[in-house]
């Protein structure tokens, strides 16, 4: 179960789709570099656009698991057994257990340039340690929500409460830890490359 939640991760990040909890910390270093409004406002905006459309491929992937004869009957009730486990928990639970998972994906993207030959490793690695750890990324954690709120196993209330906790969870941690640590190794580089324009 945990090895198969790496599957998903690499086939994302290899074939170069927007991952929400990938832009906490690469469209995070411009804001911090000069913080104005207006970048702010940028940076809510594809946070925005890529957040909405990870939720609506992962509500669609769960409306298709539900509803077309893709899973036998049996594989269904195990998707809904992994997510009950997953979702149906306090949200305090679920924020401080997001927290983890955006710096670890926030690492991932950082290490991502220097790791040519090695992405598919390392990108197994990183998240087999989320999933094993039982993190909360919000995005594959949507799909479990989605699917739990479709089959009437959780309530509409606490599967998008698991989404704002797994959301502010995954932004501490993605921006608020990595990028800050991240920021202050190239902050002399940003500010030369400045300098230069």
């Amino acid at each position: 179960e945990n090895l198969g939640y790496t599957v998903g991760f690499i086939i994302v990040i290899i074939g170069r789709f927007q991952l929400f909890t990938e832009n906490t910390i690469t469209v995070i270093l411009p804001l911090l570099d000069k913080t104005t409004p207006n970048r702010f406002q940028l940076t809510a905006r594809i946070w925005g656009i890529v957040m909405f459309f990870n939720f609506l491929g992962t509500f669609i992937v769960a409306l298709m698991t539900t509803y077309l004869p893709i899973f036998t009957p049996e594989q269904v009730t195990a998707f809904l057994d992994i997510s009950d486990h997953a979702i149906n928990k306090e949200l305090h639970l679920i924020f401080f257990q997001a927290i983890p998972a955006g710096f670890l994906i926030a690492a991932l993207v950082w290490i991502m340039p220097s790791i040519e030959g090695s992405k598919f490793w390392i990108i197994m690695l990183i998240t087999y340690v989320i999933a094993i750890g039982d993190f909360a990324p919000v995005i594959a954690g949507s799909g479990e929500a989605f699917l739990l709120m479709i089959n009437g196993q959780t309530t509409i209330a606490h599967g998008l409460g698991y989404l704002v906790a797994a959301a502010l969870g995954n932004i501490l941690g993605g921006t608020g830890l990595f990028a800050f640590m991240a920021y202050a190794q190239v902050k002399v580089e940003i500010e030369e490359e400045s300098e230069i324009k």
